[in-house]
């Protein structure tokens, strides 16, 4: 016997409503009652019989999951629980499986546990344990389901159940698994109260290992460079000589860089008023030159009344600031020409004397004389204008040769405080900062010590309690071998039994050796038909010996376990490769002859199938050994037909009738 009492979960009942996968039969989606012995879930790919069992398993287990999980090597990460959500029941329905509840009734020995949860949460929305409402928060209601299995904590219940219970398609197998096969052994075979110590201490070790060995890379290397720099002190003062002369050399630098950078600002400061100041003549500039137009047309129309408008605009061009319309000469020649034969009353254009222009010249005196005024403005002007692009010029020119060489300065200095840091960093610390670094050094040279200290003192108890998990399994291990030897034996044609020695492991990466428990498989072959020999690997045996192999370990596990009147279940994905027709039929008189076991509860097989043209289904409902009137009467109350409570596929639609067709057949007496 075990040291602990564990009540394995028994599924008797399970509903699923509202969910879009399995609408069922007329909407009310699926409701099974569980028989003693092998209840077969059928169906073809991708109608959902994977689903319908991880809905099984997380009717009892939830949204909980280790931390960090790795089912293949489950020693390698820690036993801390976390919530964690899930989507992959809503993913699979259009609704995100809104309003989708599960209610499981499972029997933990004598007692009736309920549970009722949403599937697109998996939060628990009932809980009864023999009819009675337990209430509380969701780890307080998911506690009393652990509480109902008699296990320590929600990771060994998590343990048993998703790694021993259930053997889904990832079919991760235990007899191969060294710490897998530790881990259930652990849970099963130690009393509780030691389980949960031995779990935490392996997980406090683990944690003081990583810490020791972080530390260690930390305090080394700094030990080192610690070394170097106290090499480096001998040279102190000429470092910082180098030092105070990089220092004088990047302060110049800066003086430098300050100088022309005043140099710059003073010179953008002219640039921008001379800039100023040439706008403001151009402004000035053109406000005259629209003066004199104005003069120039009322001289010439007072000179000439019937003069055409173009033609005053000729003459206001080529007397005015315009330059000359025919070849754009800015100046031209004799422009005043044309003004002065108008003063005299002959036309400038023909040189005809004309009698109505005679008094002009004493209605133009004063505008000449405005005229004049206005062109004696505009030279001026025009000479401050060329002075002023002329000093721009220069200042554009000033700019950026102050550009140029702050540039060359702002390089030498970037370069210059670049060798100054490195001086810096070169340069010997201080004694009080020596002396203050080798106290921190020993202060974590006393952590590691410490740590080590820790972890030896602790493994030593880790030692003594697998001790004493080593002489409790090793008082089964006969009882356990032989039960597997019966197993295997009912599976396999080839002879299988088990050989027990211990296997030698660490906790972390560096503590000492330490001997676990271990089970190894012995088998015969075609080059041994008498002597078994070891297969230390599953890639050692066929992919269907390798299951049906895990399989008899479990079942002897259970065995060695469970109480006298206790029930136990299996849920398996079968395999889905063609199994030859002697084997099948074996397949199926054991797991039926271990499903109907038992004086007291039943035990449940719950085996999902596809209709790959075996006869699997037949024989794990043993319709060969019933009569008619008992395969009519008993095989429906043993199947879940996904081809009829799913929601149909596309090879559903297209050739379903063929589907059951081929079931109606298997069934068949």
């Amino acid at each position: 016997m075990a040291n602990t009492i564990i009540r394995f979960p028994v599924l008797k009942r399970l509903k699923v409503s509202d969910y879009q996968l399995f609408p069922g039969t007329n909407g009310k989606g699926i409701d099974h009652t569980f028989e003693r012995g092998v209840t077969v879930v059928v169906g073809i790919n991708g109608l959902g019989k994977t689903t319908l069992l991880n809905i099984i398993l997380r009717s009892l287990l939830g949204f909980n999951e280790p931390a960090k999980f790795d089912p293949y090597d489950p020693a390698a990460g820690s036993h801390k629980m976390v919530e964690k959500e899930t989507e992959y029941f809503s993913s699979r329905t259009t609704n995100l499986a809104e309003n989708a509840r599960v209610e499981a009734e499972f029997a933990f020995g004598s007692d009736r546990l309920k549970i009722i949860r949403h599937l697109d949460t998996l939060a628990i929305e009932g809980l009864y344990l023999n009819d009675k409402s337990i209430t509380g928060e969701q780890d307080e209601l998911q506690h009393e389901i652990v509480k109902a299995s008699g296990l320590a904590t929600l990771y060994d219940f998590f343990y048993v159940v998703r790694s021993f219970t259930f053997f889904l398609e990832d079919k991760v197998s235990l007899i191969w698994n060294p710490s897998g096969q530790f881990e259930i052994f652990r849970i099963l075979f130690f009393d509780p109260t030691k389980a949960k110590e031995f779990a935490e201490l392996a997980d406090k070790i683990k944690r003081k290992d990583s810490r020791y060995r972080n530390l260690r890379v930390y305090y080394n290397k700094a030990m080192e460079e610690l070394k170097r720099t106290e090499a480096r002190t001998g040279n102190k003062s000429t470092a910082t000589e180098e030092l105070r002369l990089k220092r004088v050399d990047v302060n110049q630098l800066e003086e430098s860089d300050a100088a022309v950078r005043r140099k710059l600002e003073k010179a953008l400061l002219g640039r921008t008023m001379i800039l100023e100041q040439i706008q403001k003549t151009r402004l000035e500039l053109e406000e005259d030159r629209r003066q004199q137009e104005g003069l120039l047309d009322s001289f010439f129309s007072r000179a000439f009344p019937d003069l055409p408008a173009i033609v005053s605009n000729i003459l206001n061009h080529l007397d005015g600031d315009h330059g000359c319309l025919v070849c754009g000469t800015a100046n031209p020649k004799k422009r005043h020409k044309f003004r002065d034969l108008a003063k005299q009353g002959v036309c400038p254009f023909c040189e005809t004397h004309n009698i109505r222009t005679e008094k002009v010249g004493a209605l133009t005196a004063r505008a000449e004389g405005e005229i004049n005024e206005i062109e004696t403005r505009l030279q001026g002007k025009r000479k401050n204008l060329s002075a002023l692009e002329a000093g721009l010029t220069k200042s554009i020119e000033l700019v950026d040769a102050l550009h140029g060489e702050r540039a060359t300065i702002s390089s030498k200095l970037i370069a210059a405080q670049g060798e100054l840091e490195q001086l810096e960093a070169k340069l010997p610390p201080s004694q009080e900062e020596l002396d203050k670094k080798r106290k921190q050094l020993d202060s974590e040279l006393r952590e590691m010590k410490n740590l080590r200290l820790e972890i030896v003192k602790e493994t030593k108890r880790y030692s003594t309690l697998l001790s004493e998990g080593r002489e409790n399994i090793e008082r089964l291990a006969t009882k356990l071998t032989k039960s597997f030897q019966f197993y295997a034996g009912a599976f396999l044609a080839e002879k299988c039994n088990l050989s027990y020695r211990e296997e030698k492991r660490r906790l972390g990466e560096e503590g000492e050796l330490l001997s676990y428990p271990n089970f190894h498989v012995n088998m015969t072959s075609a080059v041994s038909p008498k002597m078994g020999t070891p297969r230390k690997e599953d890639t050692q045996v066929s992919e269907s010996q390798k299951e049906f192999v895990d399989l008899a370990f479990r079942m002897a596990l259970f065995d060695a376990v469970r109480q006298p009147k206790d029930g136990v279940m299996l849920v398996i994905e079968t395999p889905e490769a063609s199994l030859d027709s002697i084997f099948v039929k074996k397949a199926g008189d054991l797991l039926r002859k271990f499903g109907e076991d038992g004086k007291g509860e039943p035990n449940v097989i719950i085996a999902s199938c596809n209709l790959n043209g075996t006869d699997i289904v037949r024989s794990l409902l043993g319709i060969d050994a019933l009569d008619k009137e008992a395969v009519k009467k008993e095989v429906p109350k043993k199947i879940i037909n996904l081809l009829k409570l799913a929601a149909p596929n596309a090879a559903v639609r297209e050739d379903g009738k063929t589907y059951q067709a081929e079931l109606d057949k298997a069934l068949s007496k």
